[in-house]
């Protein structure tokens, strides 16, 4: 996430430097609703992943500990225990 973040920055700094030099001014508002649209969807990419990895961690979590999701005993002994 880091790499994709660094990478829009570095896209959305050249099309501003670009946008910059055009003296009406016009290109920035072409640039406006395209640059809010790609930064919503780097957002909810972002969030759809953390989720993903957050259900993934919670359920090793319930297999480590030999839980249900609803914290009561699932019955099996937890990982390690012998």
């Amino acid at each position: 996430m880091n790499a994709e973040a660094t990478a829009f920055g570095a896209v959305q700094g050249a099309t501003s430097l670009a946008a910059s030099a055009d003296p009406t001014g016009l290109s920035s508002f072409a640039k406006a609703p395209v640059a809010l649209a790609a930064r919503n969807a780097l957002a909810k990419s972002a969030d759809a992943r953390m989720d993903a990895q957050l259900a993934r961690d919670e359920q090793a979590l319930y297999r480590r500990y030999g839980m249900n999701p609803d914290g009561t005993p699932s019955g099996k002994r937890p990982a390690g225990s012998n």
